[in-house]
């Protein structure tokens, strides 16, 4: 990929060329497809929401998992080398305690320690839905770390992984509403009919 570097504070970072670019435009509409399908559930499961702590949580994590994801594919123009992490926390931490604010350039400017704290962020969090989830499967598969993976596939394996917990989340919405219809179908007959 002939990627060309700028540097920053002595250090050089890479900068995206054609290939990344389209990579990344595709990348954000498929996080961008995932908040669609995300809030489509938040719109039409209300009421279970209401009622179902496991289902109202898993929401509110899978809506976490989305967003630390759509901040991190911003940031994949990285090499996965540990120098360059510590010198970007550095930099974070230093903006961090002389501007009291973090905004997107901030993230930007220390990319390698940026996007490794929101992908871990999403990871800990698929873990721990599926921990959280097991009875339902919402979280199915989440590979081990692969230390040999560039910043881009390492993104793309847990947006997939998030793209197939909606969908897993969805089907589990609807099963325990089927559910919930057949006990009020049950209880009208119990009681005789409607009135």
């Amino acid at each position: 990929m002939g990627k060309k570097s700028v540097s920053v504070t002595g250090l050089k970072k890479p900068t995206r060329d054609l290939e990344d670019l389209k990579w990344l435009v595709k990348s954000r509409s498929q996080n961008q497809a995932s908040s669609v399908e995300l809030y489509k559930l938040f719109q039409i499961h209300k009421e279970i929401f209401v009622d179902h702590k496991i289902f109202r949580n898993t929401a509110q994590s899978l809506l976490g998992v989305n967003f630390s994801l759509w901040r991190a594919v911003f940031l994949t123009d990285i090499d996965r080398q540990q120098g360059m992490m510590m010198a970007d926390a550095e930099i974070f931490l230093k903006n961090l305690i002389e501007n009291n604010t973090i905004a997107y350039q901030q993230d930007k400017n220390a990319n390698y320690w940026t996007f490794r704290f929101y992908l871990n962020n999403a990871r800990t969090t698929l873990k721990g839905l599926k921990r959280y989830t097991e009875e339902y499967k919402i979280v199915r598969y989440l590979p081990d770390e692969d230390r040999g993976m560039n910043a881009q596939d390492w993104w793309s394996v847990h947006q997939n992984a998030l793209d197939s917990a909606i969908v897993n989340f969805e089907k589990a919405l609807l099963k325990e509403e089927e559910e919930e219809d057949k006990v009020d179908d049950e209880d009208v007959e119990e009681d005789g009919g409607e009135d």
